[in-house]
């Protein structure tokens, strides 16, 4: 039987607070993991086992969620057809819409454009006047509360 060698580890101490693009004191932590969306989820171990289980699913991984008020507030993978309405209560409950993004779209420096810039990005809203750009194939709630296909 052959035996692991374990390698010894370097330990680095950080000597000052490192940058993050989220403030942990936000509420919005708190109001997305109380509708069960837990800040960097992940929808599976797996993206193509996720997409072949649940091929006609919008599936956004590694997506963010901006608000006018705040811009960048959340990020995770999504799968609207399960989180919409999660999605529409939170933006009740934050009374304002929420706008979800690529990853490339609102990170790595991104996430300080201008939030209109921002909300031209994003490819699903709450906002039932939201347009995606491109416009089909995309997803948005109507003004009945209910999801629909753009």
């Amino acid at each position: 039987m052959k035996k692991n060698k374990i390698e010894k580890i370097d330990v680095i101490e950080l000597t000052q607070h490192q940058p993050s693009e989220f403030n942990p004191k936000l509420k919005y932590y708190e109001i997305f993991g109380d509708n069960g969306l837990m800040n960097g989820r992940m929808v599976c171990g797996s993206k193509s086992t996720y997409k072949n289980k649940y091929p006609d699913h919008m599936v956004i991984f590694n997506a963010n969620i901006v608000i006018r008020s705040k811009g960048k507030i959340w990020c995770g993978d999504l799968d609207i057809d399960i989180d919409g309405d999660k999605l529409y209560k939170i933006s009740k409950e934050l009374g304002e819409h929420l706008y979800v993004l690529h990853e490339m779209d609102c990170r790595f420096g991104n996430e300080e454009d201008d939030i209109n810039e921002l909300i031209k990005r994003a490819m699903w809203s709450t906002d039932p006047d939201f347009k995606p750009n491109p416009p089909s194939g995309v997803w948005t709630f109507g003004k009945d509360g209910k999801s629909k296909r753009v």
